[in-house]
């Protein structure tokens, strides 16, 4: 029997330079039944004539051409429209995978029919293709996922397998610029769509100095926050103050005092107690949120160090030393190792 038709949708611009790299990884997947549709977004430089190139010798290929640059949003809502497949997948045209990736998150989908989108772990490689670090999920099932989505992101974008249905039922918001994934996947989740992760790392991630999340980064902050907000709005029924809003996300901005970053980690805490009870979470559940905290507390406590001023930076040094545990504990251990390099290795 026939396994179900997936499509691939791989937006381009400009991007010739990781093409075939990225194309590669996915013409070469394990999992053969497969629609790849190439969205030139109005490139300028040699994408076009690379994807005409691999269209040439793989037929499953299809090329789709903006005539004009209608930027990733319209063009992600234009392949969605296109895909033909059961399921769709992504992928970002300067990014590779393992060449099982597609395979391992269709069966686990398979595997678990509850769930509607799947995605994994990720590496972190520069440039040149050299992994630089390994990137776990925050959490792996989707109670905990729902509550990792209050915060940040519950999925990586680019490595996700969801039901095309899905997708399909729900468009990305232009609204959104640049944080249009989390945005979607926090609007999704919190209306019911079920979401996991698996606890590989399948797809690779290029530090690109011409991505987004370079040239954007302060507008993808800022949307980034609001989406944030949205949903604790939504969930919880709350509104916070800018700066504390700020740390419980880890988007620490300006000299903020040792007394909002304590507050905001018993926020945390209260947050998570009113969640479990509501959702009557499992102890798997439990353990995957406390560990995303962990995390949490971690990057909180750095980036409070980072940008602390004057006194306040002996006060944030003694406020560090005083959550010093959060460190020892194995996930908090792994977690600030997982910073550092992760091997030495191309793609």
């Amino acid at each position: 029997m026939e396994k179900p038709l997936i499509s691939v949708i791989i937006p381009c611009f400009n991007a010739s330079k990781y093409l075939s790299a990225a194309l590669n990884s996915i013409c070469h997947q394990t999992y053969q039944n497969l629609e790849i549709l190439l969205v030139n977004d109005g490139s300028t430089d040699q994408s076009l004539e690379i994807l005409s190139d691999y269209a040439f010798k793989d037929k499953r290929i299809t090329i789709i051409n903006n005539d004009v640059n209608l930027g990733l949003i319209r063009t992600l809502n234009k392949g969605v429209a296109l895909a033909k497949g059961s399921y769709i997948a992504r992928m970002d045209a300067d990014d590779t995978c393992n060449l099982d990736r597609i395979s391992i998150l269709y069966h686990y989908l398979i595997g678990h029919p509850e769930l509607d989108i799947v995605s994994s772990g990720n590496i972190l490689m520069d440039q040149n293709g050299r992994f630089l670090k390994q990137m776990v999920p925050k959490a792996f099932d989707n109670n905990a996922l729902k509550f990792v989505s209050f915060f940040s992101t519950p999925i990586v974008h680019a490595s996700l397998l969801a039901k095309s249905s899905v997708l399909k039922l729900n468009a990305y918001d232009e609204k959104f610029i640049h944080s249009e994934d989390y945005e979607l996947f926090s609007r999704l989740i919190l209306n019911g769509v079920k979401f996991g992760n698996v606890d590989q790392s399948l797809y690779n991630i290029r530090i690109n100095l011409e991505s987004v999340s370079y040239k954007y980064e302060s507008t993808q902050i800022q949307t980034t926050t609001s989406i944030s907000a949205i949903n604790l709005k939504k969930y919880f029924n709350l509104e916070y103050d800018p700066l504390l809003h700020a740390i419980l996300i880890n988007r620490i901005i300006g000299n903020p005092s040792v007394f909002l970053v304590r507050r905001a980690f018993k926020e945390l805490k209260h947050l998570k107690t009113t969640y479990i009870l509501r959702e009557e979470c499992s102890p798997s559940d439990r353990v995957q949120i406390d560990n995303f905290l962990i995390e949490q507390y971690i990057d909180i406590l750095i980036q409070f160090f980072k940008f602390a001023r004057g006194t306040k930076k002996i006060s944030a040094f003694v406020f560090l030393i005083f959550n010093i545990h959060l460190f020892l504990n194995a996930r908090g251990f792994n977690y600030l190792k997982s910073k550092f390099i992760y091997k030495s290795k191309t793609s």
